[in-house]
């Protein structure tokens, strides 16, 4: 079989709501979650066995073997098949950066999901595929589809958007300093009042007003772990002109601005580029659909 090439897009929580915390510790979530085009890569190759080749720019900060999500995705798929015995080089070249809140682990692993499943023939459906994926971690079963979707639940509770986004782009900013979301959650307080998202998705204005009155409730405590967070909104919020939204995302410690303009964007990335060359700085857009 030939080899076969996946993408695995970065996700951004547009808003990121704490409902409640649980008995069990986790919390109870309402986020809306948008892909990128910006996306790490998986090839799968015949082989005999599993083994994975991690390359690019974050591979040192992903980890290999079993610490790595892919494998653990493709070990767990392998049980859900009756224990197949087909193997599978894979190689994945990450682009996202590691502990980012971009969901790139979980971007990853959802790919190899589908991926293997295509490569070894199963014939999973994306049901079935995401009821895998919600136990390899909160995330992984939104990032089987990579659409706009409204997270509920723990993250798997997942209501697609009915209609597409408009068109968006982005620029993301990432200090090199992984957050941890454990220790992010550890210091969070609940918010006390929560404002609602109404589904407006007509024009990029209509779109930002809409983000306006919601929130990020993990900013604050990352924040308060990792000060760099601030100064990653401040260089986002005083561009020259201004974006149309600013926040982080997930858990941190990237921060992102969205433009209605393909043009605004590619050069408030190059002035951030320029300001801090230290920092990471990637331009690119939302996925509509």
């Amino acid at each position: 079989m030939p080899p076969l090439t996946l993408y695995a897009p970065a996700k951004l929580n547009l808003f990121l709501h704490m409902l409640a915390r649980r008995a069990d510790g986790y919390h109870e979530i309402e986020s809306l979650v948008a892909f990128t085009e910006l996306a790490d890569e998986l090839t799968i190759e015949p082989a005999p066995t599993l083994s994975l080749e991690v390359r690019g720019e974050f591979a040192s900060d992903a980890g290999g073997g079993m610490h790595n999500l892919v494998l653990k995705a493709a070990a767990m798929l392998q049980t859900h098949s009756y224990n197949t015995l087909q193997g599978a080089q894979i190689t994945l070249t990450k682009h996202i950066p590691v502990g980012a809140g971009l969901g790139g682990g979980s971007a990853d692993a959802a790919a190899a999901l589908r991926g293997l499943n295509q490569f070894w023939g199963l014939g999973f459906d994306t049901a079935t595929l995401q009821r895998i994926a919600s136990t390899l971690g909160a995330d992984v079963a939104m990032c089987i589809e990579s659409v706009p979707t409204i997270a509920r639940g723990v993250g798997e509770v997942l209501a697609p958007l009915t209609k597409p986004l408009p068109k968006i782009y982005v620029v993301l900013v990432h200090p090199r300093v992984p957050l941890l979301t454990k220790d992010v959650y550890a210091a969070l307080e609940m918010p006390t009042s929560i404002a609602p998202w109404v589904e407006t998705v007509v024009t990029p204005n209509d779109f930002f007003a809409s983000l306006a009155p919601t929130r990020n409730h993990l900013q604050r405590a990352a924040i308060s772990i990792s000060p760099v967070v601030a100064e990653l909104l401040l260089a986002l919020e005083t561009l020259q002109p201004a974006a149309n939204f600013v926040r982080m995302t997930g858990s941190g410690a990237c921060c992102y601005a969205l433009f209605e303009d393909a043009e605004h964007a590619r050069k408030s990335a190059e002035t951030i580029r320029q300001q801090q060359p230290e920092w990471w700085v990637q331009s690119t857009e939302l996925r509509t659909s």
